[in-house]
């Protein structure tokens, strides 16, 4: 879990959201919507995404993460925390604009 090529495979699942979510938490920002209500929506969100997984012709795309041995439990821990990060930023920079 702490070896850093954990972490690169977590964001190389997590980076096809990652526009998406950054858009969506600037918009979110931008319509004054409070930090934690922002988190849940976007935890909401990335877990709608991993229910995309449950079908078996999905989880093959799962295959590539789990032979390096992440399970999908902590690829959605990671990406979350990835997730997190990217709109901690982002908040930051519409606080000091504001």
């Amino acid at each position: 879990m702490f070896r850093p090529q954990t972490y690169v495979l977590a964001f190389w699942f997590y980076k096809p959201l990652l526009l998406i979510s950054s858009f969506l938490c600037a918009f979110l920002f931008f319509v004054n919507v409070p930090f934690f209500s922002v988190l849940v929506i976007k935890g909401l969100l990335l877990g709608m995404y991993f229910l995309r997984f449950i079908d078996a012709k999905s989880k093959k795309k799962l295959v590539f993460y789990l032979n390096f041995g992440l399970s999908p439990i902590q690829l959605y821990i990671l990406s979350f925390l990835f997730d997190t990060g990217i709109t901690l930023l982002i908040y930051f920079a519409f606080s000091v604009w504001s």
